[in-house]
């Protein structure tokens, strides 16, 4: 479902995948994020925020959503995950540069939360089930509950997606999903 060849979503990936690979951790940094640049505002991006509930209404997911001022007639569009920690490292210069190409949609979905990773729920919503189809514990981190990648979906494509290409004319062709560590497993599983 999820296509794309953009020069400037390369850029972004890529910038993104060397800024999170330098901050690589045993545990990731959960300290509380500052404002970012939805908060502080662009010239080059005008953003706003949704929320959608889980399908078991265990967890809030905030979406940003930013669409570039110069917009095509049709946009290329990169859905990210961990958008906490994904909207802390945007910034006025990146937005500058992604806007001097064909600027993608940005589109960030993370958690009702301030700290750039909610790590629980992300083990949930980006696993699949086990064999039996069920939601269980993580094998590696019992206290935590996997396999929920299927209901996680269903909220993006049938939701979160739907109300994106409700905001901008999105190509269809030209849409990618882009996640790290679980994020990026993921990826894999879509």
């Amino acid at each position: 479902m999820f296509h794309f060849s953009c020069k400037s979503a390369l850029l972004l990936v890529c910038g993104f995948s060397l800024m999170m690979h330098a901050q690589v951790q045993a545990k990731p940094n959960l300290t509380p994020l500052k404002a970012n640049i939805a908060e502080q505002g662009s010239a080059y991006y005008q953003f706003q925020v949704k929320y959608f509930q889980s399908a078991d209404q265990q967890r809030r997911y905030k979406v940003w959503l930013g669409l570039p001022r110069q917009a095509a007639a049709v946009s290329p569009a990169l859905f990210m995950l961990d958008g906490n920690s994904a909207m802390s490292y945007l910034s006025e210069d990146l937005l500058r540069q992604l806007a001097t190409h064909e600027a993608p949609v940005l589109v960030a979905i993370g958690y009702d939360t301030n700290l750039p990773f909610y790590t629980a729920a992300r083990a949930l919503d980006y696993t699949p089930a086990d064999e039996t189809g069920k939601i269980t514990a993580d094998p590696r981190q019992p206290e935590r509950l996997s396999g929920g990648s299927a209901h996680f979906r269903e909220v993006l494509f049938n939701q979160i997606q739907p109300w994106v290409a409700g905001q901008a004319k999105l190509d269809p062709q030209r849409q990618a999903l882009w996640g790290h560590s679980y994020g990026g497993y993921l990826y894999w599983i879509v």
